[in-house]
């Protein structure tokens, strides 16, 4: 197919990967596989495939920049390059690293869009988003459990994410809910469709048939492990108490495990899913770690979170890995749509408070949708709005003790608003920004990704890494009481008589001496 002159500079320098719905109608209409050629001044071309599929979120999206069509040829030897650059992750290669699961096709990142493949200990999971790949599925699941695979792989499962519908393009009015199938098509079946697998020696449950998620997002590997180096690189809170993690929206608690395991801290999970928090019991049990020195909620993390600053609690690390949209309860109490191309300042705002001393946040985003200079934009915003959160709490609170005490000292009316003013003006002449700081530390991206033409935007899983450098108690001593004229205090007979009582004994007693 020719494509026309836009179409072609977005895909002559080979870096293009994605092209968004409105480039639709120059295809007219046709979907699957379709090859595509761009004519260059020297008289060549490049020759590659296009998926275009109107159901994904990127309906356009380049298999590759070849002249081999899609074909069952084409697919094994993706699968053979990709086993060749994990299978260092395998157990066959390296029993000492105890880990039992990895991902083996990871989309694009290894030219099959649209389709990714986890192994699970003896299980391989397809994850299928589109229809056009059907007609391979049972030529992929053969593939995995016979040749180099057929020491790995004893059963193969099919999780289809494929929709009927197109998707609706972030932000959408409301979530498009979907039940992923699962099922086993090749080999044999796990026991009651469950296995136990391990990453850096920690065992997690693995549920089969629970749809799109099966208990171990395998693209957050290496991430999980430098959760743990974080924490531990951290120095030890006063009095020897437990290093703390605030793991939000966390799922099966895998960030959490890594951290109670080796380090014996102490974590916090949340989630609105009570099937969730009973499966992160059930792997904090599978690890013999003990319930009792861990906190489990579940509840709304918008909510949670919100109570979390009214006691006045802090973490020394905070995860933050929300699903790309969800229904959730913002502060105000309303429920509405988050999504994380839009509401992710909100998130912040709310968690930046919570962060210790030389803590961190942690925030991830699982999207190519949101690139990384609006994301980090986004989470901008929300720091200045968790800085005025801190500063509106302290103004509060010094008003409210300020009160107390003129009203205490019987101070009239129109004085205590002059000194209330001058609380306000001093809030407002500090300087909040160094008071209430965040650094930049690190920026993280799904790993193993081993071809050197992978691009940015291949990385869909993004994590930025923020350090609060100031003290967490930011406390600013109240003004000095200022020096009111006489007229301005409250006088009563009672008060009159109370002083010319205290003179009396006072003159008694020099008297006496």
């Amino acid at each position: 197919m020719i494509l026309s002159r836009g179409l072609q500079k977005l895909l002559v320098n080979r870096k293009t990967l994605y092209l968004d719905r409105g480039k639709l109608p120059a295809f007219k209409g046709r979907e699957g596989f379709v090859p595509f050629v761009v004519p260059l001044n020297n008289s060549q071309s490049v020759h590659g495939n296009l998926l275009i599929d109107r159901t994904l979120s990127s309906p356009i999206q380049v298999v590759n920049w070849e002249k081999t069509p899609v074909s069952e040829a084409y697919i094994e030897k993706a699968i053979k390059l990709a086993w060749e650059a994990r299978y260092k992750y395998s157990e066959l290669c390296d029993a000492s690293d105890s880990s039992t699961a990895f991902r083996l096709v990871n989309s694009s990142s290894d030219r099959l869009p649209a389709i990714s493949i986890d192994v699970y200990g003896k299980y391989g999971a397809i994850h299928l988003y589109s229809q056009f790949w059907n007609i391979y599925k049972g030529f992929i699941a053969k593939q995995l459990i016979q040749n180099r695979f057929s020491k790995l792989i004893e059963g193969v499962y099919l999780i289809d994410h494929t929709r009927s519908t197109p998707r609706h393009p972030l932000p959408c009015p409301t979530p498009v809910h979907y039940n992923a199938r699962s099922h086993c098509i090749a080999g044999r079946s796990a026991s009651k469709n469950v296995t136990v697998v391990q990453e850096h020696g920690i065992k997690y449950k693995i549920r089969l048939d629970n749809g799109p998620a099966l208990g171990l997002y395998l693209d957050q590997r290496q991430n999980r492990y430098k959760i743990l180096n974080l924490l531990r690189d951290l120095p030890d809170n006063p009095g020897n108490a437990p290093k703390s993690l605030l793991n939000a929206f966390c799922f099966t608690g895998s960030f959490s495990l890594i951290v109670a395991k080796t380090l014996n801290a102490f974590t916090t999970n949340i989630d609105a899913s009570s099937f969730a928090i009973h499966w992160v019991k059930e792997n904090f049990m599978l690890n013999e770690i003990e319930l009792a020195n861990h906190e489990f909620r579940i509840d709304d993390v918008f909510q949670a979170l919100v109570k979390l600053n009214r006691e006045k609690r802090s973490f020394n690390l905070i995860v933050l890995d929300p699903p790309t949209v969800s229904h959730v309860r913002l502060r105000t109490g309303q429920k509405t749509v988050f999504s994380t191309s839009e509401n992710y300042s909100d998130l912040i705002a709310l968690a930046a408070p919570l962060t210790a001393t030389n803590g961190y946040l942690v925030a991830f985003v699982n999207t190519h949708k949101l690139d990384k200079e609006r994301w980090q934009s986004a989470i901008q915003e929300g720091l200045v709005a968790a800085r005025q959160k801190v500063k509106t709490e302290l103004e509060e609170e010094m008003h409210t003790n300020m009160r107390h005490t003129m009203r205490k000292r019987g101070v009239k009316v129109k004085y205590r608003q002059r000194a209330l003013k001058r609380i306000k003006f001093e809030i407002n002449s500090r300087d909040m920004e160094n008071m209430f700081k965040f650094e930049w530390i690190d920026y993280w991206t799904q790993d193993a990704r081993d071809f050197p033409w992978i691009e940015d935007q291949l990385k869909y899983l993004h994590g930025i890494v923020l350090k609060r450098i100031t003290p967490f108690d930011v406390k600013i001593k109240p003004p000095k009481m200022p020096n009111f004229p006489v007229n301005a205090y409250h006088t009563s007979k009672q008060s009159r008589i109370k002083n010319l009582q205290l003179r009396e004994r006072q003159m008694q007693t020099k008297n006496q001496v």
